[in-house]
């Protein structure tokens, strides 16, 4: 039989004592770790959705760039605090509807919390963004419509294309008639450039199609050079389109 009062209770305690810290740390550290793993990889796609967010707003978007963006505000949805997943819901239902929307609060929310995990001092600034493009090739692109087709046609309001819009990407310009619309697409060309072999892009017939189901009007494409219109064609088919339109208001 064992002599028990011969144990050294003190000592088997104590030693008991410290292997339990020991696994009670060991367990705190590993998930003291797993939260912050989970927290590096969220803060690295939300930075990252951000970024693209940020960089896709108030520009005409491309096929690709639109996937991304779309790809962004699913892993909102995936990743974001409650809040965060809201505005992108607002974000997709307004998109769906009107086919405009704003990201600028969903913006202000991510970079608000963002700043404060990464340990930044806050920042009630609204959100803003710096778009910048070549300012000749902008301004003779301004000056076909100003200068050219808004002389031409001086009953027609023509606006620039919103980047929201799902066909921005492909329309420069809306020219509104009532409560139609027909677009215009701008294509610089050099000098010596045969603009007659251009052939519209299947990606572009779609988008070309949707504007018209939407607009009731088609879409022009105009080859300028200098801010001069080189395919003169195009001005008499828009001037019998504006017919048409004011036709079937």
């Amino acid at each position: 039989m064992i002599d028990w009062t011969t144990i050294d209770w003190t000592t088997i305690i104590s030693v008991l004592s410290s292997v339990s810290l020991i696994i009670i740390g060991y367990l705190f550290d590993r998930r003291r770790d797993s939260k912050n793993r989970k927290k590096e990889i969220r803060i690295k796609y939300l930075i990252e959705t951000y970024k693209i967010i940020d960089d896709s707003v108030h520009r005409n978007l491309s096929y690709v760039e639109k996937r991304r963006l779309e790809a962004a505000i699913s892993d909102i949805i995936l990743f974001g605090k409650k809040d965060q997943v809201k505005l992108a819901y607002d974000i997709v239902t307004l998109l769906t509807e009107k086919q405009v929307t704003n990201f600028d609060s969903l913006l202000e929310d991510l970079r608000k919390e963002l700043r404060k995990e990464l340990g930044l001092k806050k920042d009630k600034s609204k959100y803003f963004s710096l778009r910048m493009s070549t300012y000749d090739g902008f301004i003779r692109e301004k000056s076909v419509v100003n200068d050219g087709l808004a002389k031409l046609f001086p009953n027609i309001i023509f606006e620039e294309s919103i980047s929201e819009l799902d066909h921005a990407g492909d329309i420069d310009y809306i020219a509104k008639i009532g409560n139609r619309a027909f677009g215009i697409q701008i294509k610089p060309i050099t000098a010596k450039a045969n603009f007659g072999n251009y052939s519209v892009t299947e990606r572009m017939k779609v988008s070309f199609a949707a504007f018209e189901e939407e607009y009731g009007g088609k879409v022009f494409i105009v080859f300028s050079n200098d801010g001069e219109i080189q395919n003169k064609e195009v001005v008499e088919e828009i001037r019998k389109e504006i017919e048409r339109l004011n036709k079937i208001m």
